[in-house]
């Protein structure tokens, strides 16, 4: 899974003002924001992720379920010559992300 730091103003608790912070992703998931000022370190915790990760898990099935139709209908034969490795890597995917949100 991907993981993204991105700067962004936000408000610290510590510093009880708006300071610059670093904000890092895993995927679409919030893992942490850091106060540049203060080092305050705010951390979201295994088990709210996997909960995130349940919760969308039906929906992003549904947009990985359209996403293909359409896929197979405009290049069926790139879509056929992929399967195999896809019916493998996709689920290998999902469970390397959710050991990556249980992990840390």
């Amino acid at each position: 899974m991907s993981s993204q730091v991105m700067c962004a103003g936000l408000f610290c608790g510590h510093c009880m003002k708006e300071t610059p912070h670093i904000v890092q992703y895993t995927g679409p998931y919030l893992r942490s924001t850091t106060c540049v000022c203060c080092g305050h370190q705010l951390r979201i915790n295994a088990r709210t992720w996997h909960d995130m990760f349940l919760l969308d898990l039906p929906k992003r099935s549904q947009r990985l379920v359209k996403r293909n139709v359409r896929f197979a209908l405009h290049h069926p034969k790139t879509f056929a010559r992929q399967l195999p490795r896809n019916l493998i890597l996709k689920p290998l995917a999902i469970a390397s992300e959710l050991y990556e949100l249980l992990t840390g």
